[in-house]
């Protein structure tokens, strides 16, 4: 017997006709197809689709959710919040081998988001970047923390931009770090010190965004790539990292493939030459490094790494140097400024 599986993708791309009655139209199509070629919906897209997207809409999907594995409603945030809540977990609930969740940018009520979290404990990937305040003006994770207990196959986890506490982010850490693989939690408040103790339980990461945590020091970043020598990217843009961090990290970290380093103005010259012991590195970013300023830095960076395919250097010391119509041989690579 054939089995068709039905995806259901709505994007930014048709935001302006998007609304319920749409949503509604084409799940009451994907159920009559599904119903001939015994097809499931196992995919849901409504990215950026803003105020269109209601609660009337995510009922509509929930009659049809019970095989969904993917949710994606980034950026939905409708007018009638608490419709659109009860939508939202409708289909959770519906959606009992949910894999991977994003409700980034989204307006959902604490409580909505601890029955999710209670209720689709299969979860590998759960994102809500920039998720901030509930209905009582309560910060949305620091009421979560407990919730994520129960997520024991969690791999990646984005919780940027959400004003988590300190000891938030440790329970939460505890819970989940021995499956994590990507984390992203920048512009978060916390020292060098601190990181280390909340990566104490995480010790398979193979990504990392730390971007903005301005107080992480070179030795937060040493524990780092000691602690999980297995990453491949790492962000620390706008970070306190100085050269030594980054001879720590080219020492640590063989299999380094993604570096951004994006404003970090203690990064000199010398540090970027440390990276050519980073022989699978593919893409660099040292935009706004002022301190960068010898051509031959990157030549030897681009000659030393045969995998290197692009380095962002807008804004750092050499674009002057590009500008005069410098001699620097990109071989593979190509350098934007």
């Amino acid at each position: 017997m054939k089995v068709s599986v039905c995806v259901l993708s709505l994007t930014s791309d048709s935001i302006e006709d998007v609304d319920d009655e749409f949503v509604k139209t084409i799940m009451e199509e994907v159920a009559r197809l599904a119903s001939k070629t015994q097809g499931k919906l196992t995919s849901v897209s409504l990215t950026e689709s803003s105020r269109r997207i209601t609660g009337h809409a995510m009922m509509s999907i929930a009659k049809m959710a019970s095989h969904l594995l993917s949710l994606n409603i980034k950026g939905c945030r409708p007018e009638d919040c608490k419709l659109f809540d009860k939508g939202v977990l409708n289909v959770c609930l519906a959606a009992k081998g949910l894999l991977h969740l994003d409700v980034s940018g989204c307006s959902l009520d604490s409580h909505t988001l601890k029955e999710i979290l209670n209720e689709s404990r299969k979860l590998k990937s759960f994102k809500m970047n920039g998720v901030i305040r509930d209905f009582k003006k309560k910060i949305v994770i620091n009421q979560l923390s407990s919730s994520f207990r129960r997520l024991r196959d969690l791999q990646t986890l984005e919780i940027s931009s959400c004003l988590a506490r300190y000891e938030t982010l440790k329970t939460i850490l505890k819970d989940t770090g021995a499956t994590l693989k990507r984390l992203r939690m920048a512009h978060t408040v916390f020292d060098g010190h601190q990181l280390q103790e909340l990566l104490q339980a995480c010790e398979q990461l193979e990504e990392i965004d730390i971007y903005a945590c301005t107080n992480v020091v070179d030795e937060a970043l040493a524990y780092l790539c000691k602690q999980n020598p297995r990453l491949r990217t790492i962000n620390v843009a706008r970070t306190l990292v100085t050269d030594q961090g980054i001879q720590w990290l080219s020492t640590e970290v063989k299999g380094l493939e993604n570096l951004i380093l994006f404003d970090c103005k203690k990064v000199t010259d010398t540090g970027i030459r440390a990276l050519v012991k980073a022989k699978k590195l593919r893409q660099l970013d040292v935009f706004g490094l002022e301190d960068l300023s010898d051509p031959q830095t990157l030549q030897l960076l681009v000659s030393s790494c045969p995998a290197l395919e692009k380095i962002q250097c807008g804004g750092c010391g050499l674009v002057e140097e590009f500008k005069r119509g410098g001699t620097l041989k990109i071989n593979q690579c190509r350098i934007l400024y």
